[in-house]
């Protein structure tokens, strides 16, 4: 077991076994305010760094889900600038009411399908609950798949093979790597997010 903001080094090595689903440590944690709420509401969003070394030239298939397999564990990613909907009633007569709030800090939020509660109403559209009292169109997110590895914001860094790592700063995929680092950060989602991307 290691310890959180520490590298643990094993004093032999160890066989490491990875199933899907399991839980590999978490990289860092950032609170998430919500803007729009009194009380104000916090949410913790987890970040993992997985790194898979591979001569298979096919993985950047398999994080594009080229066969555009949809089976396996559901998610929901929440789209930039989208309008929130409070919901009025219970069972088959509910509504929808649009509110003046949209979403910002919470774009490209990933949540579970099923913890978001999805119910359709009586003309087919899917709402999901993304908070207490807080909803959202099925148009205003990305309804992905456990094998939409580039949607569930994995990516592929492909580079030359070499034996020389005296000069790996110098090297294109270093520069990829932090592009694909700050892509994650957007000036939209709120100052807090802008300045990081600085």
């Amino acid at each position: 077991h290691g310890v959180f903001d520490d590298v643990v080094v094993p004093s032999a090595p160890l066989k490491v076994t990875v199933k899907a689903g399991d839980p590999v440590g978490f990289l860092g944690a950032q609170d998430l305010a919500d803007e729009d709420n009194y009380p104000q509401i916090i949410t913790t969003d987890y970040k993992a760094h997985i790194e898979l070394l591979s001569l298979d030239e096919h993985v950047p298939d398999v994080v594009a889900n080229v066969k555009g397999i949809k089976t396996g564990k559901q998610f929901i990613k929440l789209k930039l600038k989208r309008p929130l909907y409070l919901r009025n009633g219970e069972d088959e007569e509910s509504t929808f009411e649009q509110m003046s709030a949209i979403t910002r800090a919470d774009a490209g939020k990933i949540i579970p399908r099923d913890a978001t509660y999805p119910f359709t109403d009586k003309n087919g559209v899917t709402y999901f609950q993304i908070r207490p009292h807080t909803w959202m169109h099925q148009d205003d997110v990305e309804q992905l798949s456990q094998h939409d590895l580039a949607g569930l914001d994995f990516d592929c860094i492909e580079a030359e093979h070499t034996t020389d790592f005296t000069r790996t700063l110098d090297e294109r995929w270093v520069i990829d790597a932090l592009k694909s680092i700050s892509s994650h950060f957007d000036s939209e989602k709120g100052p807090a997010s802008a300045q990081a991307k600085m």
